[in-house]
């Protein structure tokens, strides 16, 4: 059975959903996150939020986004992430909130470590070679590159988050 949202809050954070999942895809095709996904996950935010949301506490929402900014750009100035990913880690703290970041954390570091243990593990030749043979050779080159596309990571957190939300 697929989720169909039914309020304009739901249809909301459905749309930051899919905004987020074609962050990770753009990041894995051409390892960029467009400045246009992540402009569109923080415009969508404010029409969330006054939609009707339950619960939403825009001054720890920002301030809480403010602090991942920081941090995002503390890694993004080591040389650890991209910038796009900085731009979307910050923006979905923004829709994580007070109630949701531990999760968006939790979630984003254990797929990101997972990722990271895949490349570095034989595991990562046998899965290029998989995607290869059904014609997905870009896909298959990330898995032989030496980048991981870390956006891929940050969206799975923020699709966990998204279903906390539309769960209430």
């Amino acid at each position: 059975m697929m989720y169909v949202p039914n309020t304009f809050t739901e249809f909301c954070v459905a749309g930051m959903m899919v905004l987020a999942v074609i962050g990770a895809v753009n990041d894995i095709r051409d390892y960029r996150i467009p400045n246009s996904i992540n402009l569109g996950l923080a415009g969508l935010f404010p029409i969330y939020a006054f939609s009707g949301a339950a619960g939403v506490d825009w001054a720890m929402a920002l301030l809480i986004a403010g602090g991942m900014f920081f941090f995002a750009g503390l890694l993004f100035s080591l040389g650890q992430i991209g910038g796009g990913d900085a731009k979307m880690m910050t923006v979905l703290a923004l829709w994580a909130g007070p109630a949701h970041i531990v999760d968006f954390v939790l979630v984003t570091t254990i797929v990101g470590g997972v990722l990271a243990v895949l490349m570095m593990t034989s595991a990562r030749h046998a899965l290029a070679l998989a995607c290869e043979s059904i014609g997905q050779q870009r896909l298959g080159a990330v898995f032989l590159g030496n980048v991981l596309p870390y956006g891929v990571a940050i969206a799975v957190g923020g699709v966990v988050v998204g279903f906390k939300l539309i769960a209430g």
